[in-house]
């Protein structure tokens, strides 16, 4: 359970180095400590100024320590923080301080005091302690709409999707994973942070606007089942299901560069480079795989060849361009010579098959 630990302050003494500076110009505090997994401490700091006194006056560093109040001998701990931009603080320079503590025991039946000395630029210093605690139950997050569509295709704009949420503590930046249910079981498809990076628009926003991409999209088909999780950074979790209809078409046989006859001698291995471009509307990451099958003179199947690979390793030149590559060891039986029948095909990652594309290979003896 997370809990928020609010504690109020009018600061009644000011130390600083032009003290006449300060009149009726006290600074103001508050702090919220959120608890687990690990304590997160916001403090605010503002100025009850006369402008034509003391004109923008602000903190810039701040130094806190914390320990109980019965025992004031022991330090639970001590920082020093910036009004910089960090993980925690998202908009610096706006009198606003973030920092992470190390995890300590605060109940609703004990008193705990907090120690902060703030500093500015012109090496003005205010030092207090508060030590009133109210503690106020935080529930978890909340969501409030998903879109997603109903259906689902090779287009990647029907994948797009947004989340809009809700949050006690508006500074509190959430995070959304999205699994989906295969037949294996849910498996996570990616997640993404309010905090205005990379693919969100707006930080602290509450809304996720997102979409899958082609590697989230393999190897789904049909009746989809997908888990939106919101939570929040002390991991308070809330989550609900959509489902949508995942058109998922097969893989398509492209091209080949085959060998039209080969010459072997009857015991002696031989080799021959086979190369099949394959395409996938879903991208090729929904391949799964790329086969050829051998077929001898009399029609019987000899030979089923899996080995194609597009990984830019051995024989195969680049790496996920659609050309899957394999050295073949051709057929030294005695009955090889003859008019031979090659099947290709490949699967994608829910086994659907493509249309068996057919070429003729003519070998010979010497």
């Amino acid at each position: 359970m997370k809990y928020l630990i609010v504690f109020f302050l009018v600061l009644l003494t000011t130390a600083c180095t032009d003290s006449d500076n300060l009149v009726d110009s006290q600074p103001k505090f508050s702090a919220t400590i959120v608890m687990e997994p690990y304590p997160l401490v916001t403090i605010n700091s503002s100025q009850s100024v006369d402008l034509t006194i003391l004109p923008d006056t602000r903190a810039d560093l701040l130094s806190i320590s914390g320990f109980h109040t019965n025992e004031p001998g022991v330090i639970l701990f001590e920082q020093t923080v910036l009004d910089t931009l960090s993980e925690f603080d998202l908009i610096p320079n706006d009198n606003v301080f973030r920092l992470v503590v190390p995890t300590i025991s605060f109940t609703e039946s004990e008193d705990f005091t907090l120690v902060f000395t703030a500093f500015n630029s012109d090496s003005l210093v205010w030092r207090d302690s508060l030590s009133q605690i109210q503690i106020i139950r935080n529930n978890p997050p909340s969501i409030t709409s998903i879109t997603l569509s109903d259906t689902l295709n090779v287009n990647p704009l029907s994948w797009l999707w947004q989340i809009e949420m809700s949050e006690e503590d508006p500074d509190d930046t959430l995070k959304v994973s999205v699994e989906a249910n295969f037949s294996t079981g849910w498996l996570l498809l990616a997640s993404w942070k309010d905090d205005g990076l990379k693919k969100d628009l707006v930080a602290l926003d509450q809304i996720i606007q997102a979409g899958f991409d082609s590697t989230a999209r393999a190897g789904l088909q049909g009746e989809t089942s997908f888990r939106f999780t919101v939570s929040d950074k002390s991991n308070n979790q809330v989550s609900e299901m959509r489902s949508s209809w995942v058109k998922n078409s097969p893989p398509v046989i492209l091209d080949v560069d085959f060998p039209d006859t080969l010459i072997i001698q009857e015991g002696v291995n031989s080799f021959s480079f086979y190369a099949i471009r394959v395409s996938d509307p879903e991208t090729l990451s929904d391949v799964d795989s790329v086969a050829m099958r051998i077929y001898g003179p009399d029609g019987s199947y000899i030979l089923l060849d899996d080995g194609f690979h597009d990984d830019g390793l051995n024989e195969d030149e680049v790496a996920g361009d659609g050309w899957y590559s394999h050295l073949f060891v051709n057929p030294n039986l005695p009955q090889a010579e003859g008019d031979w029948r090659l099947t290709v095909y490949a699967r994608d990652r829910v086994s659907q098959k493509s249309i068996e594309q057919n070429y003729p290979l003519i070998i010979r003896n010497p």
